[in-house]
């Protein structure tokens, strides 16, 4: 029980910094004088 809380924690945390990511990108994006970084 306790590996599985373990791996939904880690789990959240990685979707939280990936949804953090997308908001930040999609916020450059929208700004037309900011180019979007495909680089990453």
């Amino acid at each position: 029980m306790d590996e599985t809380e373990a791996v939904y924690q880690v789990d959240v945390t990685k979707n939280i910094r990936e949804t953090l990511f997308v908001t930040l990108c999609v916020i450059f994006a929208g700004r037309p004088s900011v180019p979007p970084a495909g680089t990453r």
